[in-house]
């Protein structure tokens, strides 16, 4: 017979022993000793509250400080509910019709080897979700997937739903605040409502996992005590190195393969990285030089006063250097310049007469050059106007082939299902290898013809250097 809480510390109380006692307060855990303890193993985890004599700390500790404890040999009393099994009738029902490949099926073992924590990277398009749907199968615990989109959070329902047949998926998010067994949630909805959900899962997936470690969707990971967290992306690095966070919050890389290697072994299309150089015409060059001028006129003194700066110096100075703000401003208008040189224009219609047989989607960090390039050509477009059923009208007439060819900014790199094409143009980008990683996986999936990805840049500019950062992993062969 299992003894309550309650009734256990009765007895520890009847008995003079010592005990410390483990429950739930708002939005964080408890520890209340009744003794002193020796805590050295776990300080960093816990803060005193001298007034209550207690010990707060993240819900996502849970596990670690009570394992903690009971090597310590120090008689626990926990207040925290960990009933984690799906009921039978769901998990019962739970049936996936796909054998993984031999790549998923590595990254699932080397997760569940990792106690059923940690981040498995893989290629966009080769197949992070299934590998998530066995995970779930498996373990057949209460699981709760986070993601950043609402496009997303559908997809998710509709592979839970049609492919790992559960029979009814909860859905907190877009208006709904349903809470099931197998719940998916956007990343706002879980960190608002995470206080309210802290013992309800024991499994926790993450897509798109680089979402996870900003101030506040982290949330969703530290009010939560489920043991197994499973993260998913194709980069989890973030450039403000929050990433290294996500060894706490869901556990360190546990696998991670490359574009070239799925490519190699025949799971995703054989492709190729076309660079096209363009010139700035007489008066973009002009233009282009006098704001580059002004920029490097200013590093120039900040050489003298702050050697050794780095960029994030001149962005710092501009809270009270108005010479600072000035030279970030020239900055940016090169940098529009240069990615939104005429010629790229000019190339793009040579480019969609040589694919004018293929899908293609073109690509442009910027809005105003994605309608310029739809009114030119007549082309389809997708940016953040586009309504989402506008959007998905779109999407589907691309894929069924009514019309071959999309223009879009950065709506479609991420959380949108966008169907297959076989070439890719980026008219412009950022220097992120996410972003560039992400456009690459919009045109590779298990098929037979070549993909094509061109970039167009602009010829001695600072593009070169945008170009050459994002093209990095595209060297890991």
């Amino acid at each position: 017979m299992v003894l309550s809480p309650n009734l256990q510390k009765e007895i520890l109380q009847l008995q003079g022993t010592k005990f410390a006692e483990l429950y739930l307060q708002k939005s964080d855990l408890i520890l209340k000793p009744t003794g002193f303890l020796q805590l050295s193993g776990i300080k960093s985890l816990l803060i005193y509250n001298a007034e209550d004599r207690i010990f707060h700390a993240r819900p996502m500790n849970f596990f670690i400080i009570r394992k903690f404890l009971e090597k310590q040999g120090y008689p626990i009393i926990s207040h925290v509910k960990e009933i984690f099994d799906l009921p039978f009738e769901i998990k019962e029902a739970l049936y996936l019709d796909y054998v993984l490949r031999k790549y998923q099926e590595d990254a699932l073992n080397r997760w569940l080897g990792a106690s059923g924590r940690g981040v498995v990277v893989l290629p966009t398009g080769a197949g992070k979700t299934v590998l998530a749907l066995e995970a779930i199968r498996r373990l057949g615990l209460k699981t709760l997937i986070v993601v950043p989109t609402i496009d997303l959070l559908n997809q998710w329902r509709e592979e839970l739903e049609n492919r790992l047949h559960v029979p009814e998926v909860g859905i907190l998010g877009g208006g709904s605040k349903i809470v099931n067994p197998i719940t998916v949630a956007t990343y706002d909805s879980a960190s608002l409502m995470a206080h309210k959900l802290t013992e309800l899962f024991g499994l926790l997936i993450f897509d798109e996992v680089h979402h996870l470690p900003s101030p506040t969707y982290r949330l969703a990971a530290e009010l939560f005590i489920a043991p197994h967290r499973l993260g998913l992306s194709a980069t989890p690095e973030r450039y403000d190195e929050l990433h290294r966070d996500l060894d706490q919050l869901v556990g360190q890389v546990v696998y991670r393969i490359s574009p070239r290697l799925l490519e190699q072994d025949g799971y995703l299309s054989p492709y190729r990285i076309e660079t096209i150089q363009v010139d700035l015409t007489p008066e973009e060059k002009t233009q282009y030089d006098e704001h580059m001028a002004i920029f490097r006129s200013y590093t120039k003194k900040l050489d003298d006063i702050e050697p050794g700066w780095q960029f994030e110096t001149i962005v710092e100075r501009t809270i009270f250097d108005q010479d600072a703000r000035r030279a970030l401003s020239h900055l940016e208008k090169a940098r529009r310049i240069a990615l939104e040189a005429s010629e790229k224009i000019n190339y793009v219609e040579k480019l969609l007469h040589k694919y004018r047989e293929e899908k293609v989607i073109i690509f442009c960090r910027y809005t105003r050059v994605v309608e310029k390039i739809s009114d030119i050509f007549g082309i389809p477009l997708i940016t953040h106007k586009t309504k989402a059923a506008e959007r998905q009208a779109i999407l589907s007439a691309f894929k069924e082939g009514h019309f071959t060819k999309i223009t879009t900014g950065h709506v479609l790199d991420e959380g949108v299902d966008v169907p297959d094409a076989s070439v890719g143009i980026i008219i412009s980008g950022s220097g992120s290898k996410r972003e560039f990683i992400q456009r690459l996986g919009r045109l590779l999936r298990p098929q037979k013809e070549e993909a094509v990805l061109v970039e167009i840049i602009t010829k001695a500019t600072l593009e070169d250097g945008l170009a050459r950062r994002r093209r990095q992993i595209d060297k890991t062969r």
